[in-house]
């Protein structure tokens, strides 16, 4: 979070620099903030559960002692960022085209 406020302070310091103009710099910041966004996003499309911390289980509220598959994220410990959907559809963004490969080279039967 601080390097890309960072990055980003860089980018309004050199574009006023550059520009002599404040509003410029301004939004060519916001563009600059807006483009790293969607590549973050593409990037790293999915965020820990909040209900159960990412673990996909969640224990009991009497019985402590026992655990169930987390009704929110179904077991998963995951879920998309928010408006990933927005930008990208119901395809899949590099960061999940890389997770189904290697769920799919754990789950191939060994020879």
């Amino acid at each position: 979070m601080v390097r890309w406020l960072v990055v980003l302070v860089a980018v309004l310091l050199a574009g006023t620099a550059f520009t002599h103009d404040a509003t410029t710099a301004m939004v060519l910041t916001g563009l600059v903030g807006l483009v790293l966004w969607l590549v973050s996003i593409w990037l790293t499309p999915l965020r820990r559960c909040r209900t159960c911390n990412g673990t996909g289980r969640q224990s009991g509220l009497m019985s402590t002692w026992a655990h169930r598959q987390c009704p929110s994220c179904g077991g998963a410990g995951r879920h998309r960022r928010y408006n990933v959907t927005t930008f990208f559809g119901n395809n899949l963004t590099r960061g999940e085209a890389r997770a189904a490969r290697a769920r799919n080279r754990r789950n191939r039967p060994r020879p």
